[in-house]
């Protein structure tokens, strides 16, 4: 009765969340709910049908209002400059923190149901109030960059325009169906211990999960590797399962089935936020409400009628749920498996480089849509030290040497999908930069190192830009560009210098490398129209951001010296 409403008013919902102040929807639904506990507490006790009238009613209220809350979170995190992350954290922090102090009142005070159904008026009438001030200047209906305006009553197709947006939406469905099934199988048996102090046991252990996830969620900023969150929770999740389906009404999985819930929940929800333009915040988060209704109805109505019908032992349940996780293990490996080998090499890398980022662009970077980052490049591992620090995941352009490297090979086109750029120095053809045109078409962001060259020497900070950079905007002229420095990779072990990377240089142990970010910039027309003024326009930007890092004298700016091997039109 409570899920119904919100799959039938999901369009409803989305249409009404995209056209109305989110504080009015907020406060009104929470009138609303206020309203209806109200009628409910005064009628319920003589006539008992009243109680169907409220499920529904409340399903209604929070079909309305669970999307306007998850719209709201995007323009609440860049409007407070906070991470998705830690306030979905805190958000499912609270949830867990309410529903359990509901419960603890209710089992400290049974024989008083007016007392807590006040309390519960009273919750709702603070909540409408809270929601009366709130303003959000960034949560308005802007146009998507390079498309028409939205239309339409619910522009699906628009929601899921991007690649990354569907595989979530994907993640996101198969995980509801398993907390629905999740429900069905173990719910029933906990309240089968018939008093408060059994089936309350397992009740916290849960909520006790799910908090301490939420916790671990909210610290990890990232806005793309807390996704790596994600193939660990269901991992976790399975060992649980088959931990329950082994045992006899053992109690301890619960707290571990907590931990995965909300390690896997958090993220996609965050993740999934992040892809929303602000044109369809709404809607995106109708649908993604709707999707969780219909999964955990489903697959939880699937579970209890076949147990219901005698088709399925209580122990073949246990075990068709444990079926239903490993192959949410097997989907979500393969959509996250990156975001899972960053979250790890952002742990692993930890004690040989201290990674810090300077400069004014690193708070504006755009989080979704096109994007172009350019940078110096001075040892191998630029890009993924600039990887772990950027709230992008980026899409580097990287050469046939390394690209064609057995076990690199299947990584880079599997797992991080780079971009193969072959070893030839004058070419007519550059497939790599029509690839990098339509990832950038895609809405990805792209990392180009201009030089096409390693830094081999002290003395030339940066080398004069090949003509890539140019072309791939001369196609895309509309692309904000991001410039960046990176002062310490020359020196490191990875670099050339006193030699060949990994020659005659210590490992690197605690070294700083430091990022000076500028803000994004769409090229000037007048100096698009030529590659040279391009190339030398973004040299300069780069090199301007070197006098950001602490501790660095400025470099002059001006032509690059040429280069005794390559010609003014050459191409790199």
């Amino acid at each position: 009765l409570v899920l119904l409403p919100i799959v039938l008013l999901s369009p409803l919902a989305g249409a009404f969340a995209n056209a109305v102040p989110k504080r009015w929807i907020l406060a009104g639904t929470a009138a609303f709910r206020l309203g209806i506990a109200a009628v409910v507490l005064t009628l319920a006790a003589d006539r008992p049908w009243l109680w169907q009238v409220l499920l529904v009613a409340l399903g209604a209220a929070f079909a309305l209002a669970g999307p306007a809350r998850t719209a709201l979170v995007p323009a609440a995190a860049e409007d407070g400059r906070l991470s998705y992350s830690l306030l979905n954290g805190l958000l499912a922090l609270g949830g867990v923190l309410a529903v359990g102090t509901g419960v603890a009142l209710a089992a400290v005070e049974p024989e008083h149901p007016r007392l807590l159904a006040w309390l519960v008026l009273a919750c709702y009438a603070l909540a409408a109030l809270a929601a009366l001030p709130a303003a959000f200047p960034s949560d308005v209906r802007r146009p998507m960059s390079g498309l028409p305006p939205v239309s339409g009553f619910f522009p699906a197709e628009r929601i899921l325009q991007t690649r990354e947006t569907r595989k979530l939406l994907r993640a996101a469905a198969w995980f509801w169906a398993v907390a629905g099934g999740l429900a069905a199988v173990l719910v029933p048996p906990v309240f089968a211990w018939q008093t408060v102090e059994a089936a309350g046991g397992p009740l916290v252990l849960f909520a006790a999960g799910l908090a301490a996830g939420a916790v671990v969620t909210a610290f990890t900023p990232h806005p793309h590797r807390v996704l790596g969150w994600v193939p660990i929770a269901f991992l976790i999740g399975l060992g649980a399962v088959v931990w329950l389906a082994l045992a006899e009404a053992p109690r301890t999985p619960y707290f571990v089935l907590g931990l995965a819930a909300a390690l896997a929940a958090v993220p996609l929800e965050t993740r999934y936020q992040i892809t929303l333009w602000p044109a369809v915040r709404g809607y995106g988060a109708a649908l993604l409400h709707g999707v969780r209704a219909l999964m955990v109805g489903v697959l939880g109505g699937a579970f209890v009628l076949l147990r219901s019908e005698g088709l399925l032992s209580a122990e073949g349940q246990r075990w068709g749920l444990a079926g239903l996780v490993l192959g949410g293990v097997v989907l979500v490996c393969r959509s996250f498996l990156r975001e899972v080998l960053e979250l790890i090499g952002a742990t692993v890398e930890y004690p040989f480089w201290r990674l810090r980022v300077v400069g004014p662009g690193v708070e504006r970077v755009p989080l979704r849509g096109p994007l172009l980052v350019i940078a110096n490049h001075a040892a191998w591992f630029d890009p993924l030290w600039l990887g772990k620090v950027f709230p992008r995941q980026v899409t580097p352009l990287m050469t046939a040497r390394f690209y064609d490297l057995p076990v690199i090979s299947w990584l880079m086109r599997k797992v991080v999908r780079a971009i193969r750029v072959p070893e030839q120095k004058f070419r007519h053809d550059a497939p790599e930069l029509a690839e990098a045109v339509a990832r950038l078409d895609e809405g990805e962001c792209v990392l180009i190192f201009p030089e096409g060259y390693l830094r081999r020497s002290e003395d030339q900070l940066l080398r004069r830009f090949g003509q890539g950079v140019w072309r791939i905007l001369h196609q895309r002229p509309q692309t904000p560009v991001i410039p960046c420095w990176i002062e310490g990779g020359w020196g490191s072990y990875f670099s050339y210098y006193n030699g060949p990377p990994t020659k005659n240089k210590p490992f690197d142990w605690k070294r700083t490398i430091t990022f000076a970010f500028g803000e994004p910039e769409v090229v000037p027309p007048d100096i698009l129209a030529d590659h040279r003024k391009t190339r030398e326009y973004l040299r300069n930007a780069v090199l301007a951001l070197r006098q950001l890092v602490p501790g660095i004298a400025p470099a002059p700016a001006g032509p690059a010296p040429a280069e005794p091997d390559e010609e003014d039109d050459g191409e790199r």
